[in-house]
């Protein structure tokens, strides 16, 4: 037996401008939470540097700043 349908309208809540700063201008380090909850291990530690490398290169050759969030923030 049917109790129930649900009905939504589709929904806009990406676009090609907030994929593109996202992808160009912010980055991800399992580094950026709460220091409890930081990686642990001699490789992580490698791991540490390879991201802080990656992201360098990427503000580089995208020719923006790439800004590690402190707050939410509202993208276009």
């Amino acid at each position: 037996q049917t109790v129930a349908r649900i009905m939504v309208k589709p929904q806009t809540a990406w676009s090609e401008a907030r994929s593109s700063a996202v992808d160009d201008s912010m980055s991800f380090s399992p580094w950026h939470g709460l220091a409890a909850h930081q990686p642990l291990g001699g490789i992580m530690r490698s791991r540490k540097r390879a991201y802080e490398m990656g992201k360098r290169f990427r503000a580089e050759r995208n020719g923006c700043t790439i800004a590690e969030p402190r707050e939410a923030i509202k993208l276009p």
